[in-house]
């Protein structure tokens, strides 16, 4: 039996080599890199799709809107932390520098004391308009994001190892800890700050749990790389307005419409966004291949990947505009008015995958001024767009706007692939 298997594994692994003649791309290593990676998309969807059967359950819409409310507050609040430190410790991990993602977290701990007055200023301004459920629920937000977006660059350093089986492994202590607390909690309180404690302590608790083991695993290196603490910053500055809006989509319906209408398009949004986690697993599997080359891949033939990632990314999302309905139907009959707005958000989601692959090309060759540039022009186009399609025509609007700044995104990351570094 076991030659058997073997012998499976030679033939599999002769014609994915075989295949790279016209793939132009190391099969061997996507077959691995991707499986492990879908691998945990898939535990996560399964998990993150019986916590929304249990909020659409035992969560009335107006608590569940103020829920994604807070959240979306918080991804503002992240905006603050060194979002970018990720990206530079996987790149620095790649090339064997790995005691820069020591040092990260003392700085990234450092820097957290930003977020968390930012969210004290937010939260003093809604406890003065006399809403202390939001205000205590910001305040929340502000204490344990910077330890949460800290202690998770053990996911950036496995990243840069490639080892993927161990990412998978390890992650499973957050998917394990956050998921089954969250949804038992839902069963006991309706009260959406007490949720949004639990959602981020136990969340924390596991990326810390999950890190000291990396660290005792794995006892990183001393060597350092100079310039990956700067680019992390450098990064993160970049990412900040793009970080910031990462929700204003939720933030703008909440303003617009109210708490009932944003769980209505919250739920739209929700599984589409899971999906998309598999899109983004290919951003997570390039980098550090991207990174370990000079010169990034071959432009011409990320054109041609992208194609086919888009083709893909398309199939996929007809599959789902036939299943949404027999699904909402089944599992969230509370929310069948969510139906058409997850089709359609679903259709503008898979533009994504037309940009994904040149734009990790761009971060990998580390080049600060592209970098800047997509970082800035990307979210400012979006905020516009988002901000006049949702004055229009409501939440339909919203959807649609999303389609329009992917649009944008894909001219501006082929201008920066192909644009010339001075």
């Amino acid at each position: 039996m076991r030659k058997h298997i073997e012998r499976i594994k030679v033939k599999t692994h002769n014609f994915l080599r075989w295949t790279e003649k016209y793939t132009k791309t190391d099969m061997v290593y996507l077959a691995k890199s991707t499986f492990w990676i879908n691998s945990n998309t898939v535990v996560v969807s399964i998990f993150s799709f019986l916590l929304y059967i249990a909020f659409s359950r035992f969560l009335p819409k107006e608590n569940y809107g103020t829920y994604q409310f807070i959240l979306s507050i918080g991804s503002i609040i992240g905006a603050f932390t060194l979002t970018g430190m990720n990206t530079a410790i996987t790149q620095a991990v790649a090339r064997g520098l790995e005691g820069s993602f020591k040092k990260s977290i003392l700085i990234q701990l450092k820097y957290g004391t930003i977020p968390f007055l930012v969210s004290v200023g937010i939260s003093t301004y809604y406890f003065l308009n006399n809403n202390w459920q939001i205000a205590l629920g910001i305040l929340i937000v502000g204490i344990l994001t910077p330890l949460i977006n800290t202690f998770n660059t053990f996911l950036a350093f496995l990243n840069g190892k490639k080892n993927f089986e161990s990412y998978f492994y390890t992650y499973q202590i957050l998917n394990f800890t956050y998921y089954p607390i969250l949804i038992v909690s839902l069963t006991i309180t309706k009260n959406p700050v007490i949720l949004i404690f639990v959602n981020l302590i136990s969340n924390f608790i596991a990326n810390l749990i999950a890190y000291s083991i990396v660290i005792k695993k794995y006892q990183p290196n001393n060597l350092e790389d100079p310039e990956t603490i700067s680019y992390g910053k450098h990064l993160s500055l970049a990412n900040f307005i793009s970080t910031a809006i990462l929700q204003l989509d939720n933030i703008l319906v909440f303003h617009y419409l109210g708490a009932t209408k944003l769980a209505i398009y919250a739920f739209a949004t929700n599984i589409p966004d899971r999906v998309y986690g598999l899109i983004k697993s290919v951003q997570v599997i390039a980098l550090p291949k991207l990174s370990s080359h000079s010169q990034g891949d071959d432009k011409v033939h990320l054109i041609k990947k992208s194609f086919i990632f888009f083709i893909a990314s398309l199939t996929i999302t007809i599959i789902y505009i036939v299943l949404a309905k027999p699904i909402y139907n089944l599992f969230f009959p509370q929310y069948n008015s969510s139906i058409l707005y997850s089709q359609i958000y679903m259709l503008m989601l898979s533009l994504i995958s037309l940009y994904i692959l040149p734009m990790t090309n761009v971060s990998a060759t580390m080049e600060k001024e592209k970098n800047y540039i997509f970082s800035i022009l990307s979210p400012s186009i979006s905020i516009v767009v988002m901000i006049l399609m949702i004055n229009l025509f409501g939440i339909i609007g919203l959807i649609v706007a999303r389609g329009i700044s992917n649009i944008f995104n894909i001219i501006i990351s082929y201008y920066l692939m192909f644009k010339k570094s001075r």
